[in-house]
């Protein structure tokens, strides 16, 4: 598609990037990178232009994967019994301390959730499932709607509007629309309406225009681990396993935090 633009001519190249940018939009995935460009999506574009004018613009290869094996019908029919009629409740193996549950809401635990109802936090089916079942909402806000700035990533989703008064009977509306035909239920405390300069978070981030933080929590939660860490390497004589996973539970926040602007946290502080 971008091959073809380039050829276009410039009085209308800015009207056709923006109409290009509003067809990709619909098929487009719900990522963080995406809603960053949509906070700031008409100066995004009006750079695109002008580096393809200035012919700065230079397209990265892309990646094509096929596959061409048949689905194995008796596979398909035993994922299915082994992941969504399977009871993750029984016969589960529980690692770590029974402790570390006590300050987990209620919410968050398959052992307090109705009959029939939750899915597994950790599956990668689950994300897969949340969708399917989420299709018909997705469709609701887009199609029925006419919702452009709108996306989901499993059960977190965001509206962009420049209608303070829209957003509000959006709520009521999507509220109404998710128990009566999916049976769920909006959260009180998790509905967040506020203007876009004081940042959305999404996804374990704060976005604002043309930058993006990691979210205070991880900020607290990594300030916790590493006094933990110390406080443990003072008092006990770490083994290698020790030492090897204070590294992996580092690094891991560390790799989070490298996509963001977060060059003022400093892990010596702690």
């Amino acid at each position: 598609m971008l091959k073809t633009i380039i050829l276009l001519s410039e009085p209308t190249l800015l009207l056709d990037l923006f109409t290009a940018y509003y067809c990709a939009r619909k098929n487009k995935h719900n990522t963080i990178n995406q809603l960053e460009f949509e906070i700031n999506y008409e100066s995004n574009l009006i750079q695109l232009h002008n580096d393809i004018v200035n012919r700065a613009y230079s397209i990265s290869p892309s990646i094509c994967f096929m596959v061409n094996k048949p689905v194995i019908k008796d596979l398909s029919h035993y994922l299915i019994n082994t992941i969504l009629i399977n009871d993750a409740t029984q016969n589960c193996i529980i690692k770590g301390k029974i402790s570390d549950w006590n300050d987990l809401p209620k919410s968050k635990s398959l052992f307090f959730s109705k009959a029939n109802c939750g899915l597994p936090i950790g599956n990668l089916t689950s994300q897969l499932f949340s969708n399917i079942y989420l299709h018909s909402f997705d469709t609701f806000i887009k199609n029925e709607n006419k919702i452009k700035y709108y996306g989901r990533y499993v059960d977190d989703f965001y509206i962009l509007s420049n209608n303070a008064s829209d957003l509000k009977e959006y709520i009521m509306i999507y509220k109404e629309n998710l128990e009566n035909e999916l049976g769920l239920q909006l959260h009180p405390k998790k509905i967040i309406l506020q203007h876009f300069s004081k940042g959305v978070n999404f996804l374990g981030a704060t976005l604002k225009p043309h930058r993006k933080y990691v979210s205070n929590r991880a900020k607290i939660n990594f300030k916790l681990r590493v006094k933990n860490w110390k406080l443990f390497s003072q008092n006990n004589t770490p083994h290698y396993a020790d030492l090897v996973q204070i590294r992996a539970s580092i690094n891991s926040y560390l790799g989070i935090m490298r996509h963001y602007r977060a060059y003022n946290i400093d892990i010596t502080a702690y």
